[in-house]
């Protein structure tokens, strides 16, 4: 017999972790000296294409000043928690459509995840015709019907804004917990069904205790993606109107390429990978909490 502790063994074992750190390397090198070029900026004087000298923290105590900062913050969180729990329930529901067997299941699943293969810009355009004040589709028609709605101009445009993230990162919410659907042993709904649970008892008691990991995946992902998010609020609104759906990634922007003070952008963006940290260790926090609940 071979001993589990010889030196094949633990070779195949180190060969194991040593792998995905090699793969992982240059994505974290990278990664490493991005941050690193960010903080060492955060610390200066710096325009758009030189560098006027050292600002000590005088970068980060504009920003901690400045409501306009506070306010993008604000959105930022309260748009990212929305969109995120909206996405969650959409993704479910589709999920469980689709874990079901009917005739172009197949189909259904393709056509569903379509939105989300399309590019943050495609989706602004098509927000645009659908909802645009001269020439959208649907702005049309409620014009018709008697509703004079200015969706970019307006409290609206934080609607639209939702409606825009949700359509279109949905399917990915979808994907993660239709694995999690599909990994649940179908022992467990038989024998659900055998001590007389109806459907929504299994849902209760069998698949949502049994998603716990799926959906922790899946709302910690679009949690950090949607709070750092450029795309989408700079296309369609533009951070408008008068910065009222302005998060933190298009203050970020409009630091750096508009007010041209690449010094404030990047203590901004240190304040924000800072922000991103605080939000990862809350959520692990929460799960491990619940799972001792549990």
């Amino acid at each position: 017999m071979v001993d589990a502790t010889s030196p094949g063994k633990r070779a195949v074992r180190i060969g194991d972790h040593v792998l995905p750190i090699v793969m992982l390397a240059p994505l974290l090198i990278l990664f490493g000296i991005t941050c690193l070029y960010m903080i060492t900026n955060s610390f200066q004087t710096k325009e758009l294409f030189q560098s006027v000298g050292s600002a000590g923290f005088a970068n980060y105590i504009e920003i901690l000043r400045s409501p306009r900062f506070w306010s993008s913050v604000r959105f930022g969180l309260l748009w990212a928690f929305e969109t995120v729990i909206l996405q969650t329930i959409v993704g479910f529901a589709l999920a469980l459509l689709l874990n079901e067997v009917f005739l172009g299941r197949s189909v259904a699943r393709a056509v569903i995840f379509i939105p989300y293969l399309l590019m943050g810009p495609v989706t602004a355009l098509l927000f645009l015709l659908l909802f645009g004040s001269t020439f959208g589709l649907f702005a049309v028609w409620l014009r018709s019907m008697g509703f004079n709605i200015y969706w970019y101009g307006s409290d609206y445009a934080s609607l639209l804004l939702t409606m825009s993230a949700v359509w279109h990162y949905a399917p990915f919410s979808m994907l993660i917990l239709l694995a999690g659907l599909q990994s649940i042993p179908a022992e467990l709904y038989e024998a659900a069904k055998i001590d007389g649970a109806n459907v929504f008892q299994r849902f209760i008691h069998v698949t949502l205790p049994s998603m716990r990991d799926a959906l922790f995946v899946a709302i910690v992902l679009r949690m950090i993606f949607m709070f750092n998010k450029f795309d989408l609020p700079w296309l369609v609104t533009a951070g408008g109107p008068v910065g009222k759906t302005e998060n933190v990634a298009v203050y970020i922007y409009k630091q750096a390429f508009e007010n041209f003070n690449l010094g404030t952008a990047s203590a901004a963006g240190t304040l924000m990978l800072a922000m991103i940290c605080g939000l990862i260790f809350i959520h692990f926090k929460l799960y491990e909490r619940s799972g001792k609940q549990s």
